[in-house]
């Protein structure tokens, strides 16, 4: 498995536990051994957990002080894109 096939797999987009983080990590580096575990691997690899974890408390503030209906034009491209795959 190389370095994209690992990204590929990672899930971590929009995840605010640590607990998934951890396993992720650990996942990560018994797949690819040669992943840096030093000091500034870390601070990227813990920053990112905790900005997942704030992008998250925002957006769930900001869901329930706006609340947009989705109408035909906001999912029409989506649909579209679906249909041409």
């Amino acid at each position: 498995m190389d370095k994209d096939e690992i990204m590929e797999d990672n899930k971590l987009c929009g995840e605010f536990s640590a607990k998934v983080w951890a396993e992720e990590f650990v996942r990560s580096v018994k797949i690819k051994p040669e992943i840096a575990t030093d000091e500034g691997t870390m601070l990227g690899w813990f920053a990112n957990a905790i900005m997942a974890g704030y992008d998250k408390a925002n957006q769930e503030k900001a869901g329930s002080i706006e609340k947009k209906e989705l109408t035909e034009k906001d999912v029409q491209p989506l649909i579209d894109k679906i249909k041409e795959s």
